[in-house]
């Protein structure tokens, strides 16, 4: 009651106070790319003071870490907003009279993405509109309810735009062109779900694989400050494994069997929906293996030098 409670609030601190201007959606994306401006600064800053290592690091360590810092950061809010979401929040859950599951959103999820769309008889903006009229019924929403003009934090869109944009500008010492790949898809679909609505459960589901990335970025860490034979360094990359796991395969699982399940849905979206739909996905997924299959090698080369 009090997590449906605090949703109600969020929503409608979004709806009468950050929704009011059209130029928002370009100029909160451009807000986020500055967000990820200020975490790498903060980085640099903070490094510099608490860390010895940092200081004997190169210029290209040093713009990795605090580029793995903007990540880190993203990745902690992505997860728990999608985690909310997808196993959390009744948004998505199967109900026949909340609509088709492909095409629900509200205000809070499309506000963690990016952009907010409703368009007129949205069924979920209906049943918002019924429990904030319920829980403040003196409060008065305004005649383009259910309808709202465009809107964005730009948190996602924007740290994808930053990281790609830094990823090409150092190439290839930030990653190679699987990281370009992966970025540039991720983009694509994260902003298409911002603007049209569609889809926004897949989205948040493959999202969720955001949880093993401050793992991953520890272990950098970890391994350039000269902790590559501590108990930290092993222990991270069993806790990276099993993360791994279960959040970028398992659940991949999931998501294809879910998309099967509810294929009826998906053939009701837009073409390039559907496209993305079943190709990013898969796509992914492949990735996802690949790595996993390095990370298992290099946890069983670990395990054995410990031996």
């Amino acid at each position: 009651m009090a997590m449906k409670s605090f949703q109600i609030d969020a929503e409608l601190l979004l709806k009468e106070y950050l929704l009011a201007d059209p130029l928002i959606p370009y100029t909160s994306i451009t807000g986020g790319i500055f967000a990820c401006k200020m975490v790498y600064d903060l980085t640099n800053l903070f490094s510099a003071f608490y860390f010895k290592t940092y200081s004997n690091l190169t210029k290209l360590q040093r713009i990795e870490w605090n580029n793995r810092a903007i990540s880190t950061f993203h990745a902690v809010f992505i997860t728990m907003m999608s985690l909310y979401f997808v196993f959390c929040s009744d948004l998505f859950s199967d109900q026949p009279h909340a609509g088709l599951v492909a095409f629900r959103r509200s205000a809070l999820s499309t506000f963690a993405l990016g952009d907010m769309l409703r368009d007129v008889g949205d069924v979920s903006s209906l049943q918002w509109y019924s429990q904030v009229k319920m829980r403040f019924p003196s409060r008065t929403l305004g005649p383009d309810f259910p309808y709202c003009r465009p809107t964005s934090s730009g948190v996602s869109v924007g740290y994808f735009i930053a990281d790609l944009g830094m990823i090409i500008w150092f190439y290839p010492s930030l990653g190679g062109m699987e990281y370009v790949i992966h970025h540039f898809l991720s983009l694509i679909a994260v902003a298409y779900s911002m603007l049209t609505g569609e889809g926004q459960l897949y989205t948040y589901m493959v999202l969720i694989s955001e949880t093993t990335t401050p793992g991953i970025n520890l272990r950098w860490y970890l391994d350039t400050s000269g902790m590559k034979k501590s108990k930290a360094y092993l222990l991270n990359g069993v806790v990276i494994f099993f993360a791994w796991f279960v959040a970028r395969i398992l659940l991949f699982i999931y998501l294809f069997y879910h998309v099967f399940l509810h294929q009826y849905q998906v053939k009701q979206m837009h073409s390039f929906g559907q496209l993305l739909v079943l190709v990013v996905p898969v796509v992914l997924s492949v990735m996802n293996l690949m790595w996993f299959w390095k990370i298992f090698k290099g946890m069983k080369k670990t395990l054995a030098k410990r031996d």
